[in-house]
C-alpha cells in the first residue's frame, strides 16, 4: 500500500493538460486490484481499490477512496480524502487524509500535505 500514495503525488504532478477556457468538469471512476506473492511461504497480500475523482477546476481537483487489503492474513479496510488546488501560477497545495477502522496492519489515521512547484 505504500505505492498508492506515491501513485497519487505522481498523478497529481502531472501538469494540466487542459487549458483554463476549455475546462470542463469531469469525475472519474476507477478499480485497482493488486497481488503480490512474498517469497518467504507467508500468505500472499492483496488489495483492492474503489476511486472517484472530481477535476472541479483546472489544478483542483477532489478525491475519495475506498481500500481493502490483506497482509499476514489479517485483512484491513481504510477511507481516503485527498484535496489538491492551485494557489498560484506555479504552486499548488495538496491534502489528503485517510483512517482504518480495522487497523490491524494499516495506521488508524494518516495526514499529509505538500507543496508543488512547476518551474515550466
Amino acid at each position: 500500500m505504500r505505492m498508492l500514495p506515491r501513485l497519487l503525488l505522481a498523478a497529481l504532478a502531472l501538469p494540466a493538460l487542459a487549458a483554463a477556457d476549455d475546462f470542463k468538469p469531469a469525475t472519474t471512476l476507477g478499480v485497482e486490484a493488486a497481488r503480490e506473492s512474498l517469497d518467504n511461504g507467508g500468505d500472499d497480500w492483496s488489495a483492492l481499490t474503489l476511486r472517484a475523482r472530481r477535476d472541479i477546476a483546472p489544478r483542483q481537483l477532489a478525491e475519495l477512496t475506498l481500500v481493502e487489503t490483506e497482509r499476514f492474513g489479517l485483512r484491513d479496510n481504510q477511507l481516503g480524502l485527498l484535496y489538491s488546488t492551485a494557489i498560484g501560477d506555479a504552486l499548488t497545495a495538496t491534502v489528503d487524509a485517510n483512517a482504518s477502522s480495522t487497523h490491524r496492519v494499516l495506521a488508524r489515521h494518516a495526514a499529509g500535505a505538500g507543496l508543488q512547484y512547476e518551474f515550466a
